[in-house]
């Protein structure tokens, strides 16, 4: 998000409607970008000015539904569901309701408000609705996985990596070091306004001392300035595939030299900074620029080099897919959909493939799970 702050004194000086109108406008941005925080920040702004601006009970419901905050998005959509004015304009506020409901582990309401929006549901071939039907499918499914759990403890790792915005897919480079992926803003005011003239996801080093991780540099080329980048994964020559924002806000697969500079401190310790080479894209075809490509994985096998990466290009099974594709003489051929064992109308995304268990992992919303993004193995 470049520059949003360039409207400041525009909002300092309208009306009170002009106020609320720039707010929302910043927070539709956001969420066109992905930046579900940010743009519930702006929403929040928008709110304070008029609470009945038209469409922000919904946008607030779906940008604190958008990164994970269920609790603050069941009170916005809560509020649509007890004003008949508002379930006329947001006819989905159930399907909504139910994917709340489930991520908050409640599975029996959860099916009820599922319900309800298949009987209201005038278009069966939508993907709502279809997702609707295959969690009342499955629900029974749902009952069995938590009768038969094992205990698992998971907890943030301790230090300064993990922000308030958004911090993922991390990728190991040995045991005290990670990249992972970030959305970071170095200079927020207190009404949450981005004052960077860049504001994007980049690729961040994280380093971990005793049991604490600190952020180490950005990991970043000439190249890449200014935009987003994020994901990725290493191939045994080195070269690391990503995953880089397009202007029309897809994402394309590119790779670049993974390169380290030592840098040497005080009391002879070495500290380890990384950057990119040079950005190549990974398929030259110009028409894959109208589509999603994310989550490249790299593996040998038996000789052969293959890529698996998550995509909505067209072949799929329904929203983002998984591919693979096959090297060749250093080429990499067109790429192959999974099917429709592992596809499904959702989205699958995240592959990972362990050689040495020969187990194939990814993450998915539409096979039976406990709510959102579950994970799953074949």
């Amino acid at each position: 998000m470049k520059k949003i702050f360039f409207l400041l004194l525009l909002i300092a000086s309208s009306s009170v409607f002009g106020q609320v109108k720039i707010w929302s406008n910043f927070g539709d941005e956001a969420l066109r970008e992905g930046d579900y925080y940010g743009a519930s920040r702006f929403f929040l702004k928008a709110w304070d000015e008029d609470s009945t601006y038209e469409g922000l009970i919904y946008k607030l419901g779906m940008s604190f539904k958008g990164y994970h905050n269920n609790e603050k998005a069941l009170f916005y959509f809560q509020k649509i569901e007890n004003s008949k004015a508002l379930q006329i304009k947001h006819p989905d506020y159930l399907f909504h309701l139910a994917q709340l409901y489930k991520g908050l582990g409640k599975y029996e309401l959860s099916r009820d408000y599922f319900e309800k929006f298949s009987r209201i549901k005038n278009d069966f071939t939508s993907y709502q609705y279809l997702k609707a039907k295959n969690e009342l499918i499955i629900h029974d499914k749902i009952v069995g996985i938590l009768r038969d759990t094992s205990d698992f403890i998971i907890q943030n790792i301790i230090g300064d990596v993990n922000t308030g915005v958004a911090e993922y897919y991390p990728v190991w480079i040995n045991d005290s070091t990670i990249l992972y992926s970030s959305l970071k803003a170095s200079n927020v005011s207190p009404d949450g306004i981005i004052n960077d003239q860049f504001y994007s996801v980049n690729l961040y080093s994280g380093h971990k001392e005793d049991s604490i991780w600190n952020v180490g540099n950005i990991v970043t080329s000439n190249e890449l300035l200014g935009e987003s980048y994020s994901d990725g994964s290493f191939d045994k020559n080195g070269e690391f595939y990503f995953s880089r924002q397009l202007e029309n806000l897809n994402y394309e697969l590119v790779k670049a030299k993974f390169l380290t500079e030592e840098i040497l401190l005080e009391k002879n310790t070495i500290k380890y900074k990384f950057k990119l080479g040079v950005v190549e894209p990974v398929f030259e075809n110009l028409n894959n620029r109208k589509y999603n490509f994310r989550n490249p994985f790299v593996f040998n096998s038996e000789g052969v080099k293959y890529l698996l990466f998550s995509s909505n290009k067209p072949g799929g099974s329904g929203k983002m897919d998984l591919w693979y594709s096959e090297n060749r003489e250093g080429k990499w051929g067109n790429p192959k959909n999974l099917g429709s064992t592992v596809n499904s109308p959702g989205d699958e995304i995240g592959p990972n493939y362990n050689l040495n268990s020969n187990r194939f992992y990814f993450s998915s919303n539409w096979h039976y799970g406990l709510g959102g993004f579950d994970l799953f193995e074949a």
